[in-house]
């Protein structure tokens, strides 16, 4: 008798979570195949990220001269079966996230920043999902491996690319706050925004941008549990490395799984013979942030 009650209780999940998800247009099915077409260029786009020929073809010009011009057809080439690839993809995914990208690719900086409406759209779309209790949303700006052109990845002209993708970003995500605050759900919806690593505070060797950097770069966190406004740590006065309140990545995921109602020390997975867990053997609760 349990176990029927548990097996009805799961259908009816079941058909509420497609009838929610179908509002989205989504279906539930399993596409296990890719049309050739599709495959080459997939392979196509992970060769060019690999090996930079999109990247960097603004450098093989610069070093090259005028012989460099000669590879521009299989650049173009090469870029429309990117831009095909996605555009396939985009229309298997309803609420794909790299179309702004690619027009703003094609727009330039002149024109780019008016595709921002779709990172916007996609904000309001995040706060509907939290209103309809989805419990892990995540919102994406940038993406491609360019360079900085259409990601924020500022190895080449940091300040040139910045100014666009910057006014992109910001009223986008203070309008998804100031949503949330109104709605009152900022109180119960705990909100992260996180990169990889930073930037360099020098110039990267050739370029006007930068390079990576792991030592020493912020994130923020709002809503839920934490301290508002309130911030802790820094770099030294160069800006290269972390000096002040040092916290690892560990330290990070420690914190957000408490706030979560989760200790990390205990949440465990088994792989490979051992139960292994988010944080490995790391990872202090930054409890001087909590509220």
């Amino acid at each position: 008798m349990m176990e029927q009650r548990m097996h009805e209780t799961a259908d009816k999940g079941n058909v509420d979570d497609q009838r929610v998800m179908s509002t989205f247009h989504y279906k539930q099915e399993l596409r296990r195949t890719i049309r050739l077409f599709g495959s080459f260029a997939v392979a196509f786009s992970f060769i060019s990220i690999t090996t930079g020929i999109f990247a960097n073809y603004e450098l093989v010009l610069d070093r090259s001269g005028p012989a460099g011009i000669w590879t521009w057809p299989v650049v173009i080439v090469g870029q429309l079966f990117v831009a095909l690839v996605f555009a396939e993809l985009a229309a298997r995914i309803p609420l794909t996230g790299y179309s702004y990208q690619w027009v703003t690719r094609l727009a330039g900086s002149g024109w780019g920043w008016f595709t921002g409406w779709a990172f916007a759209r996609h904000c309001i779309l995040a706060r509907r999902l939290i209103e309809r209790g989805v419990r892990f949303v995540q919102v994406f700006n940038g993406a491609y491996a360019d360079g900085g052109r259409i990601n924020w990845d500022g190895h080449f002209k940091l300040k040139e690319q910045y100014d666009v993708h910057g006014p992109i970003l910001d009223q986008p995500v203070a309008g998804l706050l100031q949503d949330l605050q109104l709605r009152g759900l900022l109180e119960s919806t705990l909100v992260l925004f996180c990169t990889e690593f930073g930037r360099m505070p020098m110039f990267q060797a050739g370029t006007y941008g930068r390079d990576h950097n792991p030592f020493g770069f912020a994130v923020w966190l709002a809503g839920a549990g934490v301290k508002m406004p309130f911030s802790f740590g820094a770099t030294d006065e160069f800006g290269f490395k972390a000096a002040e309140n040092v916290l690892t990545i560990h330290d990070l995921h420690a914190t957000i799984l408490q706030l979560l109602g989760l200790n990390h020390k205990r949440l465990t997975y088994y792989h490979n013979g051992i139960e292994r867990r988010l944080t490995d053997v790391h990872g202090t609760v930054i409890n001087e942030i909590l509220a």
